[in-house]
């Protein structure tokens, strides 16, 4: 057995300073399934992974160190179906979420993107894969990447254009 036998994402775990305030966001406002509620951890359900949270500081491990405020730890990407990214929009901004890009088409991505961010000021997308029509090559010729080096399906590399 080695490293090469990874095979499955199972979960990631948001390091919080705002540990209420980020699940009643995932729980009230994504409406993202609880697996787990614990006092400090909570996990929520998105397809066969588990997003959990818990609380940032020393624990049995180490100690996890200072968020640096108003920057976003990660970007989450959550795909929907094509018409659910607008309807995302509508329920987000329902809600008084603020939001970095409204609903967006990236053509050389094939996706609708919508971002926001969460109360620890992660970086979330939504976003909706979409067929090109037929007339348009399957990769653009504008796009000097390869699919092998656009990184993984949803997610962007670091030039991807920036939310805002």
């Amino acid at each position: 057995m080695s490293l090469r036998e990874i095979r499955n994402f199972h979960y990631a775990v948001l390091l919080c300073d705002r540990l209420e305030a980020t699940r009643e966001f995932y729980r009230d406002v994504l409406q993202l399934p609880v697996e787990t509620n614990r006092g400090n951890w909570v996990s929520f359900r998105v397809g066969a992974a588990l997003l959990s949270l818990r609380r940032r500081g020393v624990w049995s491990v180490c100690d996890d160190g200072k968020a640096v405020p108003g920057s976003a730890a990660v970007q989450l990407a959550f795909r929907v179906p094509p018409p659910a990214v607008d309807a995302c929009h509508a329920e987000l901004v329902a809600k008084s979420v603020p939001i970095l890009r409204a609903p967006t088409d990236l053509p050389d991505w094939r996706h609708r993107t919508l971002f926001f961010r969460d109360p620890e000021d992660n970086i979330i997308e939504i976003y909706a894969e979409y067929q090109v029509s037929r007339r348009e090559p399957a990769c653009p010729a504008s796009s000097s990447r390869s699919p092998k080096h656009r990184g993984a399906r949803g997610a962007g590399p670091p030039d991807r254009p920036e939310a805002g």
